[in-house]
């Protein structure tokens, strides 16, 4: 396999792994933004919390602070990700000493 397939397939695995994340990120952001806030509200609103009911304040304030979070999490598992397949790349582009004798033989 030469350099320039198995960055490919690198590239293919990372955007799979991309995907994957913002795929279930999306699904958390449906259940927070749509479920909570609309579907439950009723259920929700027997609690209160400072004063509010409870679904009243997902649905104004806890929505906006999770949709926050998703961001800050996406952030730092794509940083994650990001450098794992950036050592990734490095090594198909530098292959060590020890492989290059093995593919020359």
């Amino acid at each position: 396999m030469n350099e320039k397939e198995m960055i490919d397939g690198i590239n293919s695995r990372y955007w799979k792994t991309n995907l994957r994340v913002v795929g279930i990120l999306l699904v958390i952001w449906l259940i927070l933004g749509c479920v909570t806030s609309i579907w439950l509200v009723e259920w929700l609103n027997r609690v209160t919390f400072a004063g509010f009911r409870l679904g009243f304040w997902i649905a104004n304030q806890g929505a906006m602070i999770g949709f926050i979070l998703l961001i800050f999490t996406y952030a730092v598992v794509m940083n994650r990700i990001d450098e794992q397949f950036e050592k990734e790349i490095k090594s198909a582009q530098n292959p060590s000493p020890a492989e290059s004798e093995d593919s020359g033989s």
